[in-house]
């Protein structure tokens, strides 16, 4: 995997079933964790805000949820401040271990961002604060850019590596932040609590995910200018538009997918894509493989 060119493999091996290379930076702790055999009930904790990525292989994480949860390269777990969790490797092997990279932030770094992220925040939505409580998420490609730059940027430190980490974490951060107001925004669409275009928005579009974007239509839903919705969409949930109906899409494929009641096929028109081509292409840049493989990896 590139993230991890870095490392040397044979280098990183120390330990017969999990291995942990860390990397210090201000206000942060970046570790690297390979695991080489199956393993259950591995147990996790830290005092800070935990950012746990998937690199290869799969986890189960236990005591978060009700159910355990299927945890996959392109996703991130990021767990609250004492949260413990259990971990299984189910698939873990000395010639494929199962990695995860965990990056260990300060609650001064998080209330620092939230603030930045509040002077700019249209007031009417209210403020953002970091809510402690488990997230699970799947990467966008930007969210797996950055990533990749942060493992180099600590891996392969150069003169400017402290600026580089301050930068880079705080767009970490703000990308959890907004992941988490967008999780109460759509909340409240599920309450019918709508006070806001962006939200009228939003709601607009998860009820037609498979409609082709029309931007005059979805501003008359928002009772707002085309300009003014394009900004709140940039603003708070870090996308455009068409990025979040593009993200609603992929987050149906994936529940579809994981019922195994449709085809790949099937799946990829009924959400509204032209060809099974596109759709392939689509899917697989989100969550790193095709969607054939991802029903496998889900079995």
């Amino acid at each position: 995997m590139q993230m991890l060119a870095g490392l040397n493999s044979k280098a990183r091996r120390r330990e017969a079933v999990e291995n942990r290379v860390c990397f210090h930076g201000p206000q942060v702790q970046l570790s690297i964790y390979d695991t080489y055999e199956p393993a259950r009930q591995v147990a996790l904790q830290s005092e800070n805000l935990l950012y746990c990525a998937m690199l290869a292989g799969s986890k189960q994480m236990h005591g978060v949820y009700a159910k355990p949860q299927l945890f996959l390269p392109h996703e991130s777990f990021v767990l609250a401040p004492g949260q413990p969790v259990w971990i299984d490797f189910p698939d873990a092997r000395p010639a494929a271990p199962t990695t995860c990279l965990a990056i260990d932030i300060s609650s001064d770094r998080i209330s620092a961002v939230a603030r930045q992220l509040n002077e700019q925040r249209d007031p009417s939505l209210g403020p953002c604060r970091y809510q402690a409580k488990a997230v699970h998420c799947h990467h966008n490609a930007q969210t797996q850019q950055l990533l990749e730059r942060l493992i180099s940027t600590f891996v392969e430190p150069v003169a400017e590596q402290k600026l580089l980490l301050d930068m880079q974490l705080t767009e970490l951060v703000m990308r959890l932040l907004r992941q988490q107001s967008r999780e109460l925004l759509l909340s409240a669409l599920d309450q019918g609590q709508i006070h806001h275009g962006l939200l009228a928005a939003m709601q607009y579009l998860k009820a037609n995910p498979s409609q082709a974007l029309d931007m005059e239509k979805l501003s008359a839903q928002a009772c707002i200018s085309k300009a003014q919705l394009y900004r709140l969409f940039k603003q708070e949930l870090a996308m455009t538009p068409g990025e979040y109906q593009q993200q609603l899409r992929l987050e149906q494929a994936r529940r579809w997918l994981a019922e195994g009641q449709m085809s790949v096929t099937e799946i990829a028109y009924e959400l509204g894509y032209q060809s099974l081509s596109h759709f392939n292409r689509r899917f697989k840049a989100a969550n790193g493989v095709p969607p054939g493989r991802y029903r496998r990896q889900l079995n």
